[in-house]
């Protein structure tokens, strides 16, 4: 039986060990070792990924006890082993991440975990709860408070015949296949039989992401979850794409601004086609009325150059007022407001009197 050094020292990289058998099948080496640091995958936890003496392993698997590696080329003596622990420890952190939210849903939903699923991209329990019943920001924040006290990650070994401790799914001995049960106790929160890699403290576990959404599953809820490294890459995503999404905001709002400039100057010109002159008590004058205040100034101000007549632009309570410096003082009776050099804004304060000054509805 091949010694499993990865549940001695699961943050163990790289070691020697010696090859004590090897076989050829369909062109690749099957490398048995006396010792491994390459954990085979089970229970949902996937496979080592790394080298030996230099040579990419294609596969590992366990048979019977024996771990196999498997290499394109043969391999003898004494050897190098080194694992790709990047992608050790971040799924040690999502399967660690995974028995911190099963025990959680339990205590808080008395919800049972039935499956698991730790995938490349993202890793998910199924809980046989439905998804009323959880309730998903209390939960994350449960788990971020036990991340934030420090728990030790602890793993023991009972031989058959000793007394199991209590674990959040019951454990007997006539229903254990083995000699030895391997249980992962993270401190006060959860006792498990596991034969999976997990970090050492939940500390390593900050932060931790739920998705926002429950998905109902199989009567169920599913919970999909990123802990540690691979939440940092999805907070870093998600800024990303917020400030995508805020570049893309400002465009739209650019474009409508210039939308806009650009209807309210066809507006504007369709205005001055429709107006007309007006005798008024005040002799002619242009009354042009718009229904939007804020289109008051625009019209205004594209008052032709070479109109040699006062104009009144009113919207709402506002105007705007173009011509001679005595008829402005003359309709100061009725409205509030100043101006210059013939042009003139404000406030009508009191309309009907506007209108017997100028003779004209407005």
């Amino acid at each position: 039986m091949t010694k499993r050094l990865f549940w001695e020292d699961m943050y163990m990289v790289r070691t020697d060990a010696q090859v004590v058998d090897i076989k050829e099948i369909d062109r690749h080496y099957h490398v048995l070792t006396d010792a491994t640091i390459f954990y085979p995958g089970g229970g949902g936890f996937p496979k080592d990924r790394g080298k030996i003496n230099g040579k990419k392993v294609l596969d590992v698997y366990d048979e019977n006890g024996d771990i196999w590696h498997v290499l394109p080329e043969p391999i003898e003596g004494k050897v190098f082993m080194e694992i790709d622990f990047m992608h050790r420890y971040d799924f040690m952190q999502q399967h660690t991440a995974q028995h911190l939210l099963s025990a959680l849903v339990y205590d808080m939903a008395d919800g049972t975990t039935l499956s698991m699923h730790l995938g490349d991209e993202y890793s998910s329990i199924d809980v046989d709860v439905p998804p009323h019943k959880i309730d998903l920001p209390s939960l994350e924040m449960e788990a971020l408070i036990a991340i934030s006290q420090a728990r030790e990650v602890r793993v023991r070994y009972y031989n058959r015949g000793d007394t199991l401790p209590p674990t959040r799914k019951p454990l007997k001995w006539d229903k254990i296949k083995g000699d030895v049960v391997r249980i992962v106790e993270i401190a006060g929160i959860d006792v498990s039989a596991c034969g999976g890699l997990h970090v050492r403290n939940i500390s390593e576990l900050a932060p931790l992401l739920l998705l926002p959404k429950i998905e109902r599953y199989k009567g169920g809820s599913r919970i999909y979850f990123y802990a540690g490294y691979r939440a940092y890459s999805m907070i870093d995503e998600y800024r990303k794409e917020i400030t995508r999404l805020k570049a893309h905001v400002d465009e739209l709002v650019s474009e409508n601004k210039r939308l806009k400039k650009q209807m309210i100057s066809y507006m504007v010109e369709e205005i001055w086609r429709g107006s007309e002159v007006t005798d008024t008590n005040v002799g002619k004058m242009i009354v042009i009325k718009v229904e939007d205040p804020d289109m008051v100034s625009a019209v205004a101000k594209a008052r032709p150059r070479n109109l040699d007549i006062p104009i009144l632009v009113i919207g709402g309570d506002r105007f705007t007022f173009v011509g001679p410096d005595d008829i402005w003082e003359q309709m100061r009776a009725y409205v509030r407001g100043g101006g210059k050099m013939g042009s003139f804004s404000g406030k009508v304060m009191d309309r009907e009197g506007l209108q017997t000054f100028l003779g004209v509805r407005i």
